[in-house]
């Protein structure tokens, strides 16, 4: 579903929706290929946009050539660097809608201690890190949430920022987290909501200064 009134930007809300042809297509293209390359096919529906170097290292190049062959990947380049993702768009729906919940479960950790092993010095890191530990285990360190939805906050998205923070929030809204929410909703054109998150983050915010007084008096 597009929705058109984010400051004019037309945006897709919701999953792309596959079709039984499409299906089709994809299972034909991974019969013919090794176990090898569909590993690397699994890997890139969970972690895409992937670095070729990673996947490379991961899966070995004649794997990705091969993909690259059939069609099935595309490589773009990022400043230094060069990102591996699948060719179509539904062909990730597809994969992880098939995939069992232990394998999608096992690479997602794997994609976050990745990041997380090689410094996470990239800004949309943390968001990436935080969305992996969140869909494998379907909560994360609430610190992580509220970095990473800063973080999806300046890049305006969303849809993004309003899962991170909902997480945020399950064991009580804290001041940031509740701002951070209670914005995506209202761009999001969820109105009645946000006032329900940020009236919840401004009692939050009073209960931290009562807090703060009566530890001062005790001091």
């Amino acid at each position: 579903m597009l929705r058109g009134d984010q400051r004019g930007v037309w945006r897709l809300v919701g999953p792309l929706v596959t079709t039984p042809r499409l299906h089709e297509l994809l299972a034909g293209r991974l019969a013919r290929l090794p176990e090898a390359a569909c590993r690397a096919v699994d890997i890139l529906a969970v972690w895409e946009p992937a670095g070729l170097t990673t996947l490379e290292a991961i899966v070995g190049a004649d794997q990705l050539e091969l993909l690259d062959r059939s069609g099935l990947l595309t490589v773009r380049s990022e400043g230094r660097r060069q990102q591996v993702g699948l060719a179509h768009p539904l062909y990730g729906e597809i994969l992880r809608a098939r995939m069992p919940t232990l394998t999608r479960r096992r690479l997602l950790l794997d994609h976050a201690a990745r990041i997380e092993a090689h410094g996470a010095r990239r800004r949309e890191d943390a968001v990436r890190i935080a969305a992996a530990r969140l869909d494998a285990a379907g909560t994360a360190d609430p610190d992580l949430l509220v970095r990473a939805a800063r973080l999806a906050r300046y890049g305006q998205d969303f849809p993004a920022v309003e899962r991170l923070g909902r997480a945020a929030v399950v064991d009580g809204v804290t001041p940031e987290a509740g701002l951070l929410l209670g914005e995506a909703l209202h761009e999001l054109g969820r109105y009645r909501e946000a006032d329900e998150v940020l009236t919840a983050t401004q009692a939050a915010v009073a209960d931290d200064f009562r807090l703060l007084a009566s530890i001062t008096e005790i001091h």
